[in-house]
């Protein structure tokens, strides 16, 4: 409920601030977002998420009701029938779109957070994943490879952790996050061994 009330309330504040007609840098150096701080760093920062809710805003090309309808669709196929049946759909979905109305990078991102909230890091997994390999030269690579390393994290799964890290590094050198997490991670299985 959290991670849902944060996507409304900080596309509201940026809209909010697009018809005061201030610019993405204003928005960023007033820091719009303040008030979701808690959300800040271990998966996006508030001046790439501030970017992104713009280009999307400005970008609005009316299709609001096929991206409900696409999450709605998505939500319903994974409870009735769980994530493998849910990534089927995601395709089918997308291949019956025309070329503009294809899913965006967002998408399948936005359904791993949640799933991640809720705990189901494996089928996170599966959406980051998802991501990061439909859009490749995206703007998100690196916070899909990102999470994964942090899914695999709260798995227990250090190895797989500190390889998805390393991978999202590769995309973002500047990602301090996956930095730190790796020289935890590495500090922790060092430890272990003597």
């Amino acid at each position: 409920r959290a991670f849902y009330d944060m996507l409304v309330g900080t596309e509201a504040a940026v809209r909010a601030g697009l018809k005061q007609d201030k610019t993405l840098e204003q928005l960023q150096e007033e820091d719009v977002l303040k008030e979701w701080s808690s959300f800040d760093g271990s998966y996006v920062d508030k001046n790439g998420w501030i970017e992104y809710l713009v280009k999307g805003i400005e970008g609005d090309d009316g299709n609001r009701d096929l991206r409900v309808a696409f999450f709605e669709n998505m939500y319903r196929t994974y409870k009735e029938k769980g994530v493998d049946a849910a990534l089927a759909k995601y395709h089918e979905i997308n291949e019956s779109r025309s070329d503009e109305n294809k899913i965006t990078e967002i998408e399948p991102v936005i359904i791993g957070y949640k799933l991640f909230e809720n705990k189901k890091y494996h089928d996170a997994i599966k959406f980051f994943e998802l991501a990061a390999l439909e859009f490749p030269d995206g703007d998100y690579p690196w916070l899909c490879y990102n999470n994964i390393g942090s899914a695999y994290q709260e798995l227990g799964d250090k190895e797989q952790a500190i390889e998805y890290y390393k991978k999202s590094l590769e995309f973002n050198p500047d990602n301090t996050s996956a930095d730190e997490r790796i020289q935890e991670l590495e500090g922790d299985w060092f430890a272990g061994i003597e």
